[in-house]
């Protein structure tokens, strides 16, 4: 069992870096990429929902409630730096990969 999670995990792995993106340095894949580009890796908590004053005033009280406590959730994003600081976004398993 543990062996086919290991393979299907292998597979993900391999698609996720394979995949062909359109960068300004041109067509390449994601692993070409982020082996000659990437510095440094790091995980970023970012907010799940963002603040719409418009859909916020048409609430009553208790729909506020609401929409505020969903407004601190947050989500994890992870993200590979470039030289110049500038950074892409890639998939949590492209992430361990490099950084494990």
């Amino acid at each position: 069992m543990t062996t086919q999670l290991n393979a299907a995990n292998e597979a993900r792995l391999n698609n996720a870096l394979s995949k062909m993106f359109r960068y300004s340095e041109g067509v390449m894949t994601r692993k070409q990429y982020l082996d000659k580009y990437a510095i440094r890796f790091e995980a970023m908590e970012q907010p799940k929902y963002q603040y719409n004053r418009r859909k916020f005033n048409n609430m009553n009280y208790d729909e506020q409630a609401k929409y505020e406590a969903k407004l601190k959730l947050t989500k994890t994003e992870y993200v590979a730096y470039g030289a110049d600081d500038s950074f892409i976004t890639i998939p949590k398993i492209v992430f361990e990969h490099y950084t494990a």
